[in-house]
């Protein structure tokens, strides 16, 4: 006797359920019961955050001998701002970034300010512990490094990604010493000839930017006992010291 199918996961929000329907995500990795968990915690956090929205803006009220408004209706299409996402993700789903603010503007590719659920799932793809494409893993650090969203890293957000890298990789050397690593990596990088340009000119895109972290004389400041200075840094490398804060991830799905 055949096996009676499974029926397909309800979903709560009709706009969450659709981005299952239409299998936009499928190819992030995703199953759709695990679709369902993220549309069940991102619907928590959303509700959670608005609820307490609700609560301050009526004791605000209160407070000032002002009516009480009425709190909006939850929207049609959920989105949570980056306090919210921060607490998502590091309360709810124990992942610890060491920039969440960054991450957030890099997932909100709409520039709204706020992080729908499509937006949200696209970024927990690349934090979860389904093999990425190391390309993927590079747009997603260059993003959140390219404060100004010019399609360059300038002198300043270079040394900033640096930082971040090199303080999350392990080492016994004074820290003092890893921000003159930063300086002598800056100093390589800035001297290149074309295709890579000096921080005077507009600065270095994603492709420039893979070609020095390819490069070992870039990196020839950094101890051997670093694991990087004689093959240079793999995306994956960069993707672990700066947007986890460890190689592993505590807790996904």
């Amino acid at each position: 006797m055949p096996k009676t199918p499974k029926p397909p996961p309800e979903f709560e929000n009709e706009d969450l359920r659709e981005h299952v329907v239409v299998k936009k995500w499928k190819d992030s990795g995703f199953d759709d019961m695990q679709l369902l968990k993220l549309s069940e915690k991102f619907l928590q956090a959303y509700r959670k955050d608005k609820k307490a929205k609700d609560k301050a803006v009526a004791k605000a009220a209160k407070k000032a001998k002002l009516p009480i408004p009425e709190p909006p209706p939850e929207l049609h299409n959920p989105a949570i701002d980056e306090p919210c996402f921060t607490k998502l993700l590091t309360k709810q789903m124990k992942i610890i970034v060491p920039d969440s603010v960054s991450l957030f503007k890099a997932a909100n590719t709409s520039r709204t300010g706020l992080l729908n659920f499509s937006e949200f799932v696209s970024v927990m793809a690349t934090l979860s512990k389904n093999p990425r494409p190391a390309d993927e893993k590079l747009s997603l650090v260059f993003s959140m490094y390219d404060t100004d969203k010019d399609g360059n890293l300038d002198a300043g957000e270079v040394k900033l990604l640096l930082e971040t890298g090199l303080q999350a990789m392990p080492s016994t050397e004074d820290p003092g010493s890893k921000q003159t690593q930063v300086d002598q990596i800056m100093q390589e990088m800035g001297s290149q000839s074309d295709p890579r340009p000096k921080w005077d000119r507009r600065g270095y895109s994603k492709m420039q930017l893979k070609g020095a972290l390819e490069d070992p004389k870039v990196f020839q400041t950094i101890k051997p006992g670093d694991g990087i200075a004689e093959s240079g840094i793999t995306e994956d490398q960069l993707f672990e010291a700066t947007v986890i804060k460890s190689s592993r991830l505590c807790v996904i799905l």
